[in-house]
């Protein structure tokens, strides 16, 4: 009876130690499924950022940076068909100083190689593939971030640039005017002069039909300014007169550039 008694508590305490090792496996399992859980949860707080004072300074000569709008801008060029290039290079650049990944709070740029760009319109539609912005408008670019499995989730931000419609600014020509003209024949012999602004050069005689559609002026009595001068008034010498100029875009010119509506 002894040796079945001792028989009897070697069994038990046995299944009592089998038993304690399947708890200790459970709870390991169930640890390190926390643990895989935390991971995969961390995976998920994926960040792109921009610094914005460094995006600034990416800003200088033809561009500007508008910090309240956060907004990119240039002056639209008709010979510059990849307005925005140096800007994006510099998005893009090695050095990860205006656009970084985070993971966690923490800067992870191994991934920067992975982000995609899309240049788009401000309604947010898609340029064509291999299109970039080269008109005057709003556009934006939408970089993103596919997720990795045990490494980031999906992540994106938008940047917003505007290709300002280039001014173009008109006189009329100083030339004398013989007294007694009609203010009529003054009109018919009329001359200004187009220019784009930031230059002096004046735009050829050839090339104003590119961008001008009409120009129309009215004279007046330059110290009252009341009412225009009808044409058959004659310019007296001694006088002074004073022009209103009213110059219309042709409709192609007017996607990309601007001008007053009345010059005085």
């Amino acid at each position: 009876e002894a040796e079945e008694s001792a028989a009897q508590e070697t069994e038990t305490a046995g299944t009592d130690a089998a038993t304690d090792d399947n708890n200790v496996q459970t709870a390991v399992s169930e640890e390190a499924a926390e643990e895989s859980e935390k991971n995969a949860e961390k995976a998920l707080d994926t960040k792109l950022v921009v610094n914005k004072e460094n995006l600034a300074k990416a800003c200088t000569g033809f561009y500007k940076y508008d910090v309240d709008k956060e907004i990119v801008l240039v002056k639209y060029d008709a010979d510059n068909s990849d307005p925005f290039s140096v800007i994006l290079n510099n998005i893009q650049s090695a050095n990860r100083t205006i656009l970084s990944i985070e993971i966690d709070g923490e800067t992870n740029n191994a991934l920067h190689g992975n982000l995609k760009y899309q240049w788009q319109k401000a309604d947010g539609t898609s340029l064509a593939e291999g299109a970039v912005p080269a008109a005057a408008g709003d556009y934006k670019l939408l970089v993103s971030l596919d997720a990795v499995e045990n490494t980031c989730s999906q992540a994106e931000i938008t940047f917003i640039f505007q290709i300002v419609k280039r001014q173009l600014t008109i006189a009329l020509a100083d030339e004398y005017v013989q007294p007694g003209t009609t203010v009529s024949a003054w009109k018919d012999n009329l001359k200004y002069e187009l220019r784009q602004e930031d230059s002096s050069e004046i735009i050829g005689e050839d090339e104003k039909s590119a961008y001008i559609e009409s120009v129309s002026v009215e004279v007046y009595d330059a110290h009252s300014m009341e009412s225009a001068l009808s044409g058959e008034t004659k310019l007296v010498e001694g006088s002074d007169y004073a022009a209103k100029v009213k110059p219309v875009l042709k409709q192609e010119a007017s996607s990309n550039y601007a001008i007053p509506e009345e010059i005085v």
